[in-house]
């Protein structure tokens, strides 16, 4: 199996928020979400979360300009990112 991890973390926690990203695939949800988050911090966000691990499928993260973050998984790129906004 392989999974994808998606972490969303802070660059301006002030309304409207903004936010970056970090994503990471691997053998493991364990390693996946621990490169997401270790990719996340290295865009300069801070307060990283892991949001979204799917397995074997597709994944999206969003986020609004309150900082709330959404994840969501799917078949496909299209269906995934639909669901989470």
């Amino acid at each position: 199996d392989q999974y994808i991890a998606l972490a969303l973390g802070y660059v301006n926690e002030n309304p409207p928020v903004t936010m970056a990203g970090g994503s990471s695939i691997a053998g493991s949800q364990e390693q996946a979400a621990m490169g997401a988050l270790t990719n996340c911090s290295n865009t300069g966000a801070g307060h990283c979360v892991t949001v979204v691990i799917a397995t074997n499928e597709c994944a999206a993260a969003a986020s609004n300009d309150y900082g709330e973050r959404v994840g969501a998984t799917a078949p496909t790129v299209g269906a995934a990112s639909s669901s989470a906004l």
